[in-house]
């Protein structure tokens, strides 16, 4: 039968504790036949914190370890740590032989992914689980954008050297309207839009052109590259009771047409309208004005938004800008 032996120093206690059959191992055991044996580690007089400390050294003086504890009454412990010099480990936890989780010393969290091999992912992966019999695994978010840029004015977009997918939606300028002497006219048209999703070559510049917007013009085209492109809405610039077409899209995954703009709504005494300019995606197509006399001069309101038209004048009154495009990246 095992024994158990207090060395010299009476600080060490020996036991049998790995021989080749196992239930000739020394043991703890109650003496009480039949009995639940429970092992209890407790702290001496009013203090109120007690732990289990296992080494990887015959000398723990600059050990690593593992600790289970109780702290009081704040928490109870399972600590990876270390004595003097030595090394702060993984802690890690196995079943079926073979490791499951592990909690690396920065708090990464480290997860099987063959026998014997675990890993802590990549920034932004998340753990999905495999179902009943199956472990957990690391997966990559599909689809969505966690950055965007907006482009007012023309620049370069260069993909970030981990980009391989966008999003991006580009909108034409709205139509400008002008003074017409003697005569009124319908709203400018709003610039059209498309949208690309898709892919596109890592660390790689883009050119990016924003359509501007002005009195009595045509709205300027926006455009990603070749992989996105809109035309501005039509200017009403001659005299036409009529409002001017909307701009397309031209180049993208999904293709808008810009609203048109609106005639006039009223020609003669005793009073006179303004036709309103046509929206884009974003809307922003300006209001119509009323005057008072027919021969009355009214002005354009100028497009709002990105890409909304300017609405129409009246006998003279002053042309109005349509409102600038823009392309958005989202990556």
């Amino acid at each position: 039968m095992a024994q158990i032996i207090l060395d010299s120093n009476s600080n060490l206690i020996q036991g049998d504790f790995d021989a080749a059959t196992v239930n000739n191992r020394t043991k703890l055991q109650t003496s009480t036949t039949n009995a639940t044996t429970g092992v209890y580690v407790v702290p001496n007089g009013s203090a109120t914190s007690a732990s289990v400390q296992i080494a990887n050294a015959a000398d723990p003086t600059n050990a690593s370890k593992v600790v289970v504890a109780t702290n009081g009454a704040t928490d109870t412990q399972i600590v990876s740590g270390a004595n003097g010099s030595g090394s702060y480990l993984p802690l890690s936890f196995y079943t079926n032989n073979d490791i499951r989780f592990q909690m690396g010393n920065a708090g990464e969290l480290n997860v099987r992914t063959a026998p014997g091999t675990v890993s802590s992912g990549t920034s932004g992966q998340f753990l999905t689980s495999g179902g009943p019999g199956a472990g957990v695994s690391w997966t990559t978010a599909a689809g969505g954008f966690s950055n965007m840029t907006v482009y007012t004015s023309p620049g370069t977009f260069t993909t970030p050297a981990t980009t391989t997918k966008i999003k991006v939606t580009v909108v034409g300028a709205g139509g400008g309207t002008n003074a017409v002497p003697g005569n009124q006219t319908g709203g400018a048209g709003g610039g059209g839009s498309a949208i690309y999703v898709g892919p596109v070559t890592a660390s790689t510049p883009y050119a990016v052109t924003v359509g501007a917007g002005a009195v009595n013009t045509v709205g300027g085209t926006s455009s990603f590259g070749a992989l996105a492109s809109a035309t501005g809405g039509a200017t009403t610039g001659s005299p036409t009771l009529a409002g001017g077409a909307g701009g397309t899209g031209s180049a993208g995954t999904i293709l808008f047409g810009g609203g048109g703009g609106g005639s006039v709504g009223f020609i003669g005494a005793p009073a006179s309208t303004t036709g309103t300019g046509g929206s884009s995606i974003f809307g922003g197509g300006a209001n119509g004005a009323a005057g008072g006399p027919a021969s009355a001069a009214v002005a354009g309101i100028a497009g709002r938004n990105y890409g909304g038209g300017a609405s129409g004048t009246s006998y003279g009154g002053a042309g109005a800008a349509g409102a600038g495009g823009v392309v958005i990246v989202e990556f």
